[in-house]
């Protein structure tokens, strides 16, 4: 089962699993329906809507990544049932909320997270010179999407769809390259990191994930630029599921 919308939360029971999906910049609830499919249909998924586009269209932007995760935090996670077991995915932008949730998370009495399990971004912790997109003229500004990929290339050709998208990437890449990094207790939390062989991530940058958790951290490189998930569906899939059906804690 699918959800997205929040009055659909009431049908979760303790007993659940719950793989919960967090967008990457320019994603909505649908954008990891090639992974979803290879999950097994007892299991919950859960993709919160993001102000700002799809059910929640008519909602402003959020472009302060922690408020982003503040609203995540208080109309999804703490909605949760008490002794559901959930992991935490998130690719690119997503990891990074994904962070920063279980960071809200580990703070609190609620139930933790099984995993949180990250894809696309080096640790929070590791810098590097920043890209700035969100200010790109429109032309430039659609040059570095197409570089970045993820995009269907119908999407790319259709000016109405770049009207209705361009608003909401600048929103998201602002959110994600105006982020100041504060640095927070270490979570008893183990983190699986996947990355791309070609998206440039600086290994240093991948190993910087270990500065986050007391727990071990997993790393799986698999071929492909920055939207390498798209390629590698169903070893993303078996991997989320491994950690809520096959690990005990």
């Amino acid at each position: 089962m699918i959800i997205n919308n929040l009055e659909a939360l009431n049908t979760i029971s303790a007993h659940s699993k719950i793989i919960i999906m967090l967008p990457f910049a320019g994603g909505n609830s649908y954008s990891y329906k090639n992974i979803i499919k290879f999950v097994p249909a007892e299991i919950i998924i859960i993709c919160p809507e993001l102000p700002g586009r799809g059910l929640l269209s008519d909602k402003p932007f959020i472009t302060e990544i922690t408020n982003l995760a503040d609203y995540i935090f208080i109309h999804w996670i703490s909605k949760l049932p008490e002794g559901c077991k959930y992991i935490i995915f998130g690719h690119s932008m997503g990891a990074l909320l994904g962070y920063l949730l279980t960071c809200k998370i580990s703070a609190t009495r609620i139930t933790q997270p099984v995993r949180l399990i990250v894809s696309g971004r080096q640790g929070p912790q590791f810098l590097s010179d920043r890209e700035i997109l969100h200010t790109l003229p429109k032309v430039d500004f659609w040059n570095k999407v197409r570089e970045l990929g993820g995009m269907p290339e119908e999407l790319l050709a259709d000016e109405l769809l770049m009207k209705y998208f361009e608003p909401i990437l600048r929103a998201d890449f602002k959110a994600v390259e105006s982020y100041q990094h504060v640095i927070s207790p270490k979570f008893n939390i183990p983190i699986g990191v996947f990355y791309g062989h070609d998206e440039g991530i600086p290994i240093e940058g991948i190993n910087s994930w270990n500065l986050e958790t007391t727990r071990r951290v997993e790393q799986m490189e698999l071929l492909g630029n920055h939207f390498f998930i798209f390629d590698h569906p169903k070893i993303i899939a078996d991997y989320l599921v491994k950690w809520l059906v096959f690990y005990i804690f």
